[in-house]
């Protein structure tokens, strides 16, 4: 995987070069988004901060509204991952309104979903809630069935915290048969709070 990740980094500096020599204003702001998403999936998250921070005025300028949007939703997921959750639900309101703005309806789902798990991860619960059902009803209706399996599994979560450990076993069951059947990575992560959920009691057998 990193070596992979490593190419494409190199790639992605190649035309960044390329772009800005050629006055590609659009084009370099967009390059510098891809460049900070792969920073981003190999745990650099300072590096796809300086990234996104760079490409953010760019989009403005530009008014590419699609990459402002897609700048801030990515600030707000790099600083979850960071533990900034204060910064993450900024960012992630931000792309939210955007998203609604321009009738990007998946870019919505995402906004939802990047402030309901920012928003779990403040404990705020039902507010959390909230954002990522809706979250997941968007995804459901534009058929992005990666997104989908990713709100099942946060929802999981959610229930887990909430201590709903039966209804959070439903949604990680679904969030894992989606990501299996997708082949994407997301299945390790489910498989995992899947195991863990199955060592937690019900709340009947609490009672």
């Amino acid at each position: 995987m990193i070596p992979i990740i490593d190419k494409a980094i190199e790639y992605y500096q190649q035309a960044l070069e390329f772009t800005h020599e050629t006055g590609d204003c659009q084009g370099e702001g967009r390059g510098f988004i891809c460049s900070g998403k792969a920073y981003r999936i190999i745990g650099q998250y300072q590096s796809a901060i300086d990234y996104y921070e760079q490409a953010l005025p760019i989009a403005r300028e530009t008014e590419d509204i699609r990459a402002e949007g897609a700048a801030l939703g990515s600030l707000g997921i790099t600083y979850e991952k960071l533990g900034d959750y204060i910064q993450a639900s900024d960012y992630a309101h931000q792309h939210l309104l955007i998203a609604c703005e321009i009738g990007d309806k998946r870019g919505e789902g995402a906004g939802l979903q990047e402030l309901g798990v920012a928003l779990l991860k403040q404990n705020s619960l039902s507010e959390a809630l909230g954002n990522l059902q809706a979250a997941l009803n968007i995804f459901q209706d534009v058929k992005s069935r990666s997104d989908e399996s990713e709100a099942l599994k946060n929802l999981a979560e959610l229930h887990q915290a909430l201590g709903e450990i039966g209804v959070a076993r439903q949604y990680a069951r679904q969030a894992l048969a989606l990501a299996t059947e997708l082949g994407i990575p997301l299945k390790a992560e489910c498989e995992a709070l899947l195991a863990e959920l199955d060592h937690r009691p019900n709340e009947a057998e609490l009672s």
